[in-house]
């Protein structure tokens, strides 16, 4: 399992900056499946979260502002797609 703070891949970079996006656009964008979407954003919420729970509209938007604060991403990089709170 991996640790709190653990180094992102830079496919879960990618999905940090699109993670305003539901799983299927994600994975439309990427050219990837939508489950293996979930389980990136699973292993991404362990990383930087510590926690192994869901990635759901509450837990999307704390990821994006942890990777924000650590500056593992960069506002503008961010892709602000059809979130829904």
């Amino acid at each position: 399992m991996a640790r709190a703070g653990g180094e992102l891949t830079a496919r879960e970079l990618e999905i940090i900056r699109l993670v305003a996006w539901n799983n299927k656009g994600i994975a439309a964008i990427l050219g990837i499946k939508p489950h293996t979407v979930k389980n990136m954003l699973t292993q991404i919420n362990r990383k930087l979260l510590g926690s192994p729970g869901r990635s759901g509209r509450k837990t999307r938007p704390r990821l994006l502002w942890v990777a924000l604060c650590r500056g593992l991403v960069e506002v503008d990089e961010v892709s602000f797609g059809p979130i829904r709170f």
